[in-house]
């Protein structure tokens, strides 16, 4: 796999890089992705971890939500900025 800078001239965006993004729900008076997501009807935001490979392979990307088996603490961390107003707390946003 190889990354290209959008700085260089002639340059390339990076290609074949597969992204599964894992989101959550109920963040303050806006909602979650995944709220946004299921209230399109039939759109699914759970999947087995079969079924994310599968997608991504495809589709190349997907957007899952989390599980008891799929990454739990970030489901947990979810719940907890959202009953604490800590939404916008960089420290609990995973990937900060």
């Amino acid at each position: 796999m190889q990354f290209y800078s959008n700085e260089r001239r002639n340059s390339k965006p990076c290609s074949n890089v597969k992204v599964p993004k894992i989101s959550g729900r109920g963040l303050g008076h806006t909602g979650g992705t995944l709220d946004k997501m299921e209230s399109i009807p039939g759109c699914r935001v759970y999947f087995t971890n079969e079924e994310i490979v599968a997608i991504v392979n495809a589709a190349g990307c997907c957007i899952v939500g989390q599980t008891d088996d799929l990454v739990p603490a970030d489901k947990l961390l979810y719940a907890v900025r959202d009953t604490t107003a800590t939404t916008e707390s960089a420290p609990l946003i995973a990937g900060q």
